[in-house]
């Protein structure tokens, strides 16, 4: 059990369950949905997780297919930031958010100040965004955005 999750997700249970949730949306409401990849755990393009996260997007993708909703490719966008900046990141470790909350609660440190020590660019802690980060979804998302609205 990770996080109080008490089954594995596996791309497959995840697909079922994007799908359902895909489906409830379009039932209850009139949004216009757009799906999007993952970005990435971990700045390490040869980490174990990224396996994982290309699964995932892999499923949002096959989901943005067949539904004939429009998909923003941030795991794209991610991967080719990661593979133009050839310094490696750290590792990631699922216990470095933890840590980091203790660090911020205890000793007055930034989510912003943990990050540039440990030598990520595009995340503050392996797994939630930076403002590199954030700014790379927001320039990902803004031409879609853009053209939707107009």
């Amino acid at each position: 059990m990770i996080k109080r999750v008490p089954i594995a997700l596996t791309p497959a249970l995840f697909a079922r369950a994007y799908q359902r949730l895909i489906a409830q949306l379009h039932r209850h409401t009139n949004a216009q949905l757009v799906l999007c990849t993952l970005t990435t755990v971990g700045e390490r393009l040869d980490d174990p997780f990224q396996a994982y996260i290309e699964a995932y997007s892999t499923v949002v993708r096959a989901l943005a297919e067949r539904e004939q909703l429009p998909l923003i490719d941030l795991r794209r966008a991610f991967r080719t930031a990661l593979l133009q900046d050839s310094r490696d990141g750290p590792a990631y470790h699922i216990w470095t958010p933890l840590l980091d909350a203790a660090a911020i609660r205890l000793c007055g440190r930034t989510y912003a100040e943990l990050g540039a020590r440990r030598g990520y660019r595009l995340l503050c802690d392996g797994a939630h965004l930076a403002e590199a980060g954030a700014a790379l979804v927001a320039e990902t998302m803004l031409p879609f955005l853009e053209q939707a609205l107009l």
